[in-house]
């Protein structure tokens, strides 16, 4: 059985729905994937209340936009180590992992809400009746956004000045943004 209810919150209309046991994730098309333009992860969280349902989730899709972003510079890092002379490259490494990190944190709380969706399910457990709040955030942050902190918390650091050339890292970072949407 399937109910289609709006529920007015303060940040966005959200679909609710009540489902059976079986359901397909929602927010698989494509464009709700990573590609050239920006970092989109699906995050998913249940509780007995929405509110809380609706944190979990928003919780779940940060913490996967940030490892999307890590893994996105962590190639882009050691890409640009094989193409340019990078002098100490464990200290490089380290201190991009370090400053992916920083950035990261500070573009997730700038990241937008695409879409979000609640479901509702009817569950029993001894006896007791109750529904379940399934919810589903997707959570898009901008390429050039997240670039441009990285690119900032780089440039902080005034000794890898000499060896980072922000264009040369920047180039190889479009490109990796392009393989993934290629990729789909």
């Amino acid at each position: 059985m399937v109910a289609f209810t709006v529920s007015n919150d303060a940040t966005a209309q959200r679909k609710r729905k009540t489902i059976g046991k079986k359901m397909d994730t929602p927010f698989s098309q494509k464009r709700y994937k990573t590609d050239k333009k920006a970092f989109r992860a699906i995050g998913n969280g249940k509780s007995r209340k929405e509110r809380s349902a609706m944190l979990k989730a928003r919780t779940d899709a940060q913490r996967k936009l940030a490892e999307e972003m890590k893994a996105v510079v962590k190639t882009v890092t050691e890409e640009y180590m094989k193409e340019y002379e990078v002098g100490d490259t464990y200290e490089f490494q380290s201190m991009m992992e370090n400053k992916t990190i920083v950035a990261a944190k500070a573009s997730i709380s700038g990241a937008s809400e695409m879409d979000s969706e609640v479901y509702t399910i009817k569950q029993k457990k001894n006896g007791e009746k109750f529904i379940l709040f399934n919810a589903y955030v997707v959570l898009e942050m901008d390429k050039e956004t997240f670039k441009q902190k990285l690119n900032n918390e780089v440039m902080k650091e005034k000794k890898n000045e000499v060896e980072f050339s922000k264009e040369k890292f920047n180039e190889i970072f479009d490109k990796e943004m392009e393989s993934l949407e290629s990729e789909m």
